[in-house]
């Protein structure tokens, strides 16, 4: 019985991992793709997950979202970058965009 709880554990643990890995890799997908569909070159970004939300936690957002700086034909512009659904998180592929200069947030799905 033991054995079976020590195996079970491990596969949680791994299925975890895999599945924390998974929902990374798609937003980083998600975000090249915008930033390619929109014309922009991405110049910088950075997690902007305040501590205890994003994936694989129990906070009612389970959004990736990046603060990113572009260059729009030669305009550096910086946005909040949210990738993903509030609840169902990186299962949807939804992408809201809140500039920084006030210009207001574009949502876009695809």
């Amino acid at each position: 019985m033991i054995a079976f709880m020590v195996v079970l554990f491990a596969v949680g643990i791994t299925f975890g991992i895999w599945m924390f890995r998974w929902q990374y890799r798609k937003a980083e997908t998600q975000l090249q793709r915008w930033a390619e569909r929109s014309n922009y070159q991405l110049l910088d970004k950075e997690d902007a997950n305040p501590y205890g939300t994003g994936p694989m936690t129990r906070s009612g957002n389970k959004q990736v979202m990046y603060r990113v700086t572009i260059s729009d034909r030669g305009v550096r512009r910086r946005a909040l970058v949210k990738l993903g659904s509030p609840t169902v998180g990186m299962l949807a592929d939804d992408v809201v965009v809140e500039w920084e200069n006030g210009a207001g947030s574009t949502g876009a799905s695809g």
